[in-house]
Order: structure tokens, then sequence, then C-alpha cells
């Protein structure tokens, strides 16, 4: 009886030492970024490979952890999968073009299969070591910690005009992303936020307190000068609308004529707010509408088509390409398609149904649906190591948490 509380008490504390050094590595993860963005912004090239030394260092760690256990489970199996696809995918390519080998590509697709994998490992490590943050807050603090710091830092780089926290350092365009180095990486990490605040809000019978942060937390995301931001948060008002029409109808009848109304005059005040970034202008004029809504993707897209249509065989459909950065389009499931066919789509399909999707809770689920529309039409969310882990991070303390629509 003794040895097996023993063994209980030595497991527990294991798990609390993982967690200790995974939360160590999560505020490494912001140091070098911040570092790495300042040497970027000053010409110093001191720092700009720290984020990435990191990142990789952490992914020695996790994996040296994994092999230790000699066990494999369902995230494994379908980072397996994954794998399994590109390297199908890539030997072909190598095999029809092995008198041209181009291998400064072949080691770029090798570093963005690992990209997209890394989330697999993550979570593989965590539950084969059952480390699990849903049940005490530690992430969470420090995740929201940094992003209200960084909010600050945001408000005072416009102040200022600080290049150190500008989205597009030295340019016209306008954006300010704080101390992250890649503004596409801000804009989710500001979308997690609030996705926290906005449950937070609904799971404490919305206080006004509450609404006010998200209130200004929303405003300060609108800074960073991306156009994801925005429609996550029209989405984020129609998820709120939809919860409120559960509870009171007189509110949510005042808040859906006015999306109506938006909804009419949309063209207009779009094309109102792209004069306002000669940056913007350009695009608008030269793409229309949707070629500046999708920042060119929507030409891509069509590209893409006009590609893999007329080109691409049964294999290629099964397990795609192998190659991201030569066609990407940035339409998340689009790349996903393009880079291991049918099956990545299937597998991260299964793989957000069983590690992000819950049933029983429909403000999850609608957070969820945002977050991966934007995706869709932003991209660079599933091969962002740090954005998909701390996605997961957020989803599982959100569906951890009582339950207050069912």
């Amino acid at each position: 009886m003794n040895k097996h509380l023993k063994e209980i008490k030595s497991t527990i504390e294991n798990q609390n030492t993982l967690k200790k050094i995974v939360i160590l590595f999560f505020g490494l993860f912001f140091l070098s970024d911040f570092l790495t963005k300042a040497s970027i912004t000053y010409g110093d090239s001191s720092f700009r490979r720290l984020a990435g030394i990191v990142k990789l260092g952490f992914e020695f760690f996790i994996i040296i952890f994994i092999l230790k256990k000699r066990k494999m489970n369902q995230a494994l199996i379908l980072g397996a999968t994954l794998l399994v696809a590109f390297l199908i995918s890539n030997i072909s390519l190598l095999i029809i073009n092995k008198e041209h080998i181009d291998y400064n590509k072949v080691i770029k697709n090798i570093y963005y299969v690992n990209r997209y994998l890394y989330i697999f490992i993550f979570i593989a490590f965590l539950q084969l070591y059952e480390v699990s943050f849903s049940r005490k807050d530690n992430f969470i603090k420090l995740f929201k910690t940094v992003l209200y710091l960084n909010s600050i830092l945001i408000i005072i780089g416009l102040m200022f005009k600080m290049e150190l926290f500008r989205s597009y350092s030295f340019t016209s365009r306008f954006g300010y992303s704080g101390i992250f180095s890649k503004h596409g990486e801000a804009a989710y990490y500001y979308m997690f936020f609030l996705s926290i605040l906005f449950y937070e809000y609904h799971l404490t019978n919305r206080p006004i307190n509450k609404l006010l942060k998200i209130i200004a937390i929303s405003l300060v995301s609108i800074l960073l000068g991306k156009k994801a931001i925005i429609l996550f948060l029209l989405l984020l008002l129609l998820t709120h609308v939809a919860l409120v029409l559960r509870k009171g109808k007189q509110v949510a009848v005042i808040i859906l004529t006015f999306i109506t109304g938006l909804f009419f005059f949309i063209e207009t005040i779009l094309e109102e707010v792209f004069k306002l970034s000669p940056f913007w202008e350009v695009i608008y004029k030269n793409h229309d509408l949707i070629g500046a809504l999708t920042s060119t993707r929507s030409k891509l897209f069509v590209n893409f088509i006009n590609y893999f249509v007329p080109n691409w065989n049964v294999l290629n459909y099964l397990f795609g390409i192998g190659e991201y950065e030569t066609h990407k389009v940035e339409f998340e499931f689009v790349d996903v398609f393009l880079f291991f066919g049918f099956t990545g789509v299937f597998v991260f399909v299964y793989f957000f149904k069983k590690y992000f999707y819950n049933k029983t809770n429909i403000i999850s689920t609608c957070l969820l649906m945002s977050i991966l529309l934007t995706s869709f039409f932003s991209g660079a969310l599933f091969i962002s190591v740090t954005c998909m882990m701390f996605f997961y991070m957020v989803f599982e303390w959100i569906n951890s948490r009582e339950r207050s629509y069912i």
C-alpha cells in the first residue's frame, strides 16, 4: 500500500515538474520572439535565429521524453500518417526529377513538414505523461499577462511611433504588433486571448467589467493592421448575438439590425477604409475588392486551381506534392490539401474533432469555428509552432470550464 502511494506521489511530482518546464519554455518563446524582433528591426543578427533555436530545443526535449515511454498514442499516429504522406509525395517527386534534384527545396520541405508535425508531437508528450493545464491556470495566467503587457506596448508604440513595436517596421503600411516578430502569429494570439475573455464573460453571466476588457482588447487587436482580426471580431459579434438570442431578445434584435445594415453597406465602407492606407489603396485598385480582402490570395488560389487540375495524378490527390513554399495559397485547408493531399485534410479534420471540438459546449464550438474560418482566409496557422500549441492549450482550458450553455 505504501509503495503504491509512493508511486502515485512520485508520478504527481514528475507531472508538476514537467508542467513547470513547459511553462518555462513558453516564457522563453515570448522572450526569444521579442529579441528576434529587436534584431530584425535594428539590423543586428545576434538574436535573429534565437526564437527558432528555442523551439527546436523544446522539440528535442519532448521527443526524448516520448522515446523514453516507448508507447504510441493517437496524436503520434496522426503525425506519422502525415509524415508517410509527405514521404510518398517527396520520394515520388525525387524519382521523377532525379537528374535535377534541388536540395534547397528538399531542405525547405523538411522544414515545413516539421512545423506541421510539431503540434502532434507536443500533444503526444502531454498525454503520455498525463500533463494537463486544464485545471490549473498557470498557462492561461502567463498568456493573459503577456498579452495585456503587449497591448500596452502597442498603444505606446502607436503614440510614439516606435518602429520596434510596429508590425511592418520602416514601411508605410499601418500596424503595431508589440513584442511579436510575426504579425500573423500576433493576430492569432489575440484571437486566442479574445476567446478566453469571451468565454469568461459568458461563463460569469456577462458582467460589465469583463465586457469592457473584451472591447478594449478588440480595439487594440485592430491596431495590428490585420484584416483577419476584423473577420474574427465580426464572427465573435455574431456568436455573441446567437448567445444573447437565447437569453435577451431585445438586445439581440438591436445588434442583429446593426449587423444587417452593415452588410448592405460593407463594400462602400471597405472602399473608404482602403483609401485610408496608401498600401491597401494600391492593392484595391490593382486587384479589386476580393483581391484586397484576401491580400491577393484569391489570385493565388485561381493559379493553384489552374496548376493542379491539369497536372495532378491520383498520388497527388491522395498525398499532395509536399511543397509548401513553391505553391502555397495561404488558405489554410487548401495548403494542407496541397502539401498532404486528401490524407492531410482528413487528419486535420479528425485532429480538431478529437482535441478541440466539444459537442456539449456551444461557446467553445462557436469560438473554434470562428478561428478556423478566419484561418481559412488568412492562412499560416497550422504551420505556426507556437500558435498551434497555444491554440490547443487555450481550448483545453476552455473545454474544462463549467458549461453555461449546453
